[in-house]
């Protein structure tokens, strides 16, 4: 899936999935019986991302305005990525999560298993990571993912989302439950000794429907993709997939005992070799009973062409068995005859929101949730002594919140409870109930304090260390001293405020055209306008870092802070020249929404009302529910090393360290009663009556305006907010570029 550009698929009846533009399972089977259990996962999980990180890449199309990922899989630049990423595109940017960019020829893809290769053209040695294998994977096995989700971002590295494999998927594809976004398309999946095992494909509506490509499928693909051949269809609906197996039967009704009936067989099939016969009952595949053509479909779904299966068949009475060696339906099915094949137009919801997922999985995923949530119960006991829920007059809490200061004040999400009405009241683990009040808001933080009389509470313990880094175990609390939320450190502390950013005050070419970034435009007010920098001059070094193009500059910039003076080593007439510049605070706009990635945000549950723009923020991959904002975060010491500030997306929720809000509480609160509740500044998408045709780009409108949808002045307001996106992308571009981040 690409940050701009989304396909939306179809698995079969109500599953939907959006096309996202192990070493041995040996590493998963090990319990999580204690602490000591998760710890050494942890440490897996965190010094395998560190090693594997450089290799992850996005794959930018400038002139689609479209990004995904991908992973560099030998020295000399061969990347690995989804087929959907490089649809219609013959080369791209690749660019390295520190901003280094290089120039990648798009060499083949296999639509059907959505897998691709891109080749960096030129010299070079690039960090590269191994392969592992796919096809050994079970349900329960650990992994993670990585992506440059919503494209790549300079203040950040591509975010780790762990998990472990959920089902074996449809054909070549796994299901996990590794949180995915727009931009994560073409990104890997590691198993815990750090080589891929799969590529991201799509999502479906649940956090725990992520699709990946099995690496396997490159392995078997290999010549054809190196020589630049690119064949298939591309569909999440696997019984269209023309690589899929097939038996070359045609089935009939289910068999009121248990079974299928065999309507007929396709001469020279498989079927027909191993001498499957017309009135024949499937009744077992691979020793497992089946009770109807869907579980038939299902076993059937999980294998690959070429796989030898045995089939329990029953035939005038008596039981017998054969083995049948599966064929690809496209050469089975070669002169355009069609195979009736297993029909299956839709699934129940008994199978939940994940796409053939089979009862064994489910136990397996079930039970390894109750090993986890186990093991991670005695990590939250002393925390949650200090947590409580916040009720504003509703039928159910609004928000967690925790005790602060001689136990009288309790620290909570103002967004959340602004929204309540009536009196505020906080309840903790043993139904005792409060009234409090709002005695001060922190709106840059988006919380709230609020003070209740008589027997306090016993107040949290803030840990003093400093905020843990990528891929360390974090676990939220709740007052009834159960585990709130698991997920890992995505991506390191750092500040999410745009008007903290420093400003450098230039646009420059998106596309690298050799060494350095070509400056455009100079905002006149800016730093860099003061330094003399002008249109035309090409900037080769920031301090002593040389620049391959605009995002490594983007990226030099990142850690700098406005006040600060950065030296620009710049071409211009052929001669070069050092320039100081003063870097000043980039301004905010507007944030352009993409409707179909805000779409994606909220695919597996709401979000938070104010999600981001914190002035320190540490993300994870924690699941977790707006309500459950304001709970203490505890690491695997039982330390409190944060507080839950909000769930941003499917991928997302933002901690603020313990260091920042021990220092924004020894500051004064403000006003509660002129406090406002801080919303994104962004433009809405406008209502789908005035959203244009198939493939028309989406109009949008301000809040709070009604829209004409009559006639002539309903297609000058169509045309007048095409007009307004086109600006505002315009603007978002120039900001984007104007390399400060």
């Amino acid at each position: 899936m690409t940050a701009r550009n989304m396909k939306q698929q179809t698995f079969f009846g109500p599953f939907a999935a959006v096309m996202l533009a192990l070493a041995a399972p040996g590493w998963a089977r090990e319990p999580l019986g204690s602490v000591a259990d998760l710890a050494k996962l942890e440490r897996q999980v965190s010094d395998v991302a560190a090693k594997v990180m450089p290799s992850t890449v996005a794959l930018v199309a400038d002139q689609v305005g479209a990004s995904g990922s991908g992973v560099v899989v030998s020295e000399d630049g061969l990347i690995l990525t989804a087929a959907h990423v490089v649809q219609g595109v013959e080369e791209l940017q690749v660019v390295f999560p520190d901003g280094k960019e290089a120039t990648g020829k798009v060499l083949g893809a296999n639509f059907s298993k959505d897998i691709a290769m891109v080749k960096i053209m030129g010299g070079g040695k690039w960090p590269a990571v191994a392969r592992g294998e796919s096809k050994p994977l079970q349900a329960g096995d650990w992994v993670f993912a990585l992506g440059h989700s919503a494209g790549f971002d300079p203040a950040r590295t591509p975010p780790v989302r762990f998990g472990r494999v959920v089902s074996k998927g449809p054909g070549n594809f796994l299901t996990t439950d590794c949180t995915l976004i727009g931009g994560d398309s073409g990104g890997p999946l590691f198993d815990l000794s750090g080589k891929i095992v799969g590529i991201n494909s799509s999502i479906g509506m649940s956090r725990m429907n992520n699709n990946h490509a099995g690496v396997d499928g490159f392995r078997d693909d290999w010549a054809r993709l190196m020589a630049g051949e690119q064949w298939g269809k591309l569909s999440m609906n696997p019984f269209a997939n023309p690589e899929k197996p097939v038996l070359g039967v045609g089935m009939g009704q289910d068999g009121r005992g248990g079974g299928v009936s065999v309507a007929s067989v396709t001469p020279r099939s498989p079927a027909a070799v191993a001498g499957v016969k017309p009135g024949d009952i499937v009744v077992a595949f691979e020793g497992e009973r089946l009770k109807d053509g869907r579980e038939l479909l299902i076993q059937l779904a999980k294998r690959q062409p070429g796989d030898r299966i045995k089939l329990g068949l029953q035939r005038d009475g008596e039981t017998r068995e054969v083995s049948v060696t599966l064929a690809r339906y496209d050469e089975l099915y070669a002169n355009g005859a069609r195979g009736m094949n297993f029909d299956l137009p839709e699934l129940d919801s008994g199978l939940g929101d994940i796409p053939l997922l089979r009862p064994e999985e489910r136990r397996e995923t079930e039970r390894q949730a109750q090993e986890l949530y186990d093991a991670t119960r005695p990590l939250v006991r002393a925390a949650s002594d200090s947590t409580v829920w916040v009720w504003t007059g509703r039928r159910e809490p609004v928000a967690l919140g925790v005790v602060v200061g001689d136990g009288r004040q309790v620290l909570t999400k103002w967004s959340e409870v602004v929204r309540g009405r009536g009196t505020a009241q906080v309840v903790d683990a043993t139904g005792a109930t409060r009234s409090a009040k709002i005695t001060g808001v922190y709106e840059d933080e988006d919380l709230a304090l609020l003070s209740f009389e008589g027997e306090p509470l016993k107040p949290v313990q803030w840990s003093a260390d400093a905020s843990p880094g990528i891929g360390r175990f974090l676990v939220a609390a709740s007052p009834d001293g159960k585990p709130a939320g698991f997920g890992v450190v995505s991506v390191n502390e750092r500040n999410l405020r745009e008007s903290d950013q420093a400003f450098l005050g230039i646009a420059a070419q998106p596309v690298s055209k050799g060494t350095g970034a070509r400056v455009e435009q100079v905002e006149p007010s800016s730093g860099a306008a003061a330094a003399g920098l002008k249109a035309g001059d090409v900037i080769l070094k920031i301090d002593d870092r040389p620049l391959s193009g605009l995002r490594e500059l983007r990226s030099a910039l990142t850690g700098k802070v406005p006040g600060n003076e950065v030296a620009l080593r710049i071409a211009r007439n052929g001669r070069e020249e050092t320039l100081r510049v003063k870097l000043a605070n980039r301004p905010e706009l507007p944030q352009f929404t993409n409707p179909r990635l805000r779409q994606m945000e909220q695919m597996g549950g709401a979000i938070s009302r104010v999600r981001g723009a914190f002035p320190s923020a540490i993300q994870t991959d924690m699941q977790v529910e707006p309500e459950q904002c304001g709970a203490p975060v505890v690491d695997l010491d039982g330390k409190v090393i944060g507080l839950l500030a909000a769930r941003a997306d499917r991928t997302r929720s933002f901690i603020i360290p313990a260091a920042d809000i021990v220092a924004m509480l020894k500051r004064p609160a403000g006003d509660p009663l002129v406090a406002k509740v801080r919303t994104p500044k962004e433009m809405e998408p406008m209502p789908q009556a005035m959203a244009g045709g198939e493939g028309e780009p989406p109009a949008f409108a301000p809040r709070g305006h009604a829209l004409p949808m009559d006639g002539e002045g309903a297609d000058r307001l169509r045309r007048h907010f095409h007009d307004m996106q086109r600006l505002m992308e315009r603007m978002r571009e120039e900001m984007d570029a104007l390399e400060q981040r």
